[in-house]
């Protein structure tokens, strides 16, 4: 594995990432909204159920957006944790799970492996990928 083809690998997984959470804050968003249309046509009594028909329709194909989305990212997952284990130093390992795979930011990186945010981001992180490089 390049160090090219190791960034594409992790930047398109953060990505799937971001938009998975996008979509599933969008999916709870329409299901509350069709709730509360729900029990205002209710009492209202009144026609427009295209609304509520629509607002269905929204919330199945986001669904099944999701599922397909997550599905491969769940694949990259399971990819990245595989390369992520041949790493030996704990550390190092680690460091690579909470950055690439729960997509933490440096600091908190820095924080649950106990360094500081500049020997983490710097120097440990080039040592991380330096053994995904030489283990792939």
């Amino acid at each position: 594995m390049t160090k090219d083809e190791f960034y594409t690998l992790t930047e398109d997984f953060k990505r799937e990432h971001t938009e998975l959470e996008y979509m599933k804050n969008r999916l709870e968003l329409l299901k509350s909204k069709r709730g509360i249309k729900a029990s205002v046509q209710s009492e209202v009594k009144g026609n427009g159920t295209g609304s509520m028909e629509n607002a269905t329709v929204d919330i199945v194909d986001l669904e099944e957006k999701i599922k397909v989305i997550k599905e491969k990212h769940d694949k990259k997952e399971q990819v990245l944790y595989q390369i992520f284990n041949k790493v030996k130093d704990p550390t190092l390992k680690y460091l690579l799970i909470y950055r690439y795979i729960d997509c933490m930011d440096w600091e908190d990186v820095a924080s649950n492996i106990n360094y500081s945010f500049k020997y983490t981001a710097y120097r440990l992180k080039a040592d991380a990928i330096n053994e995904v490089l030489k283990n792939n």
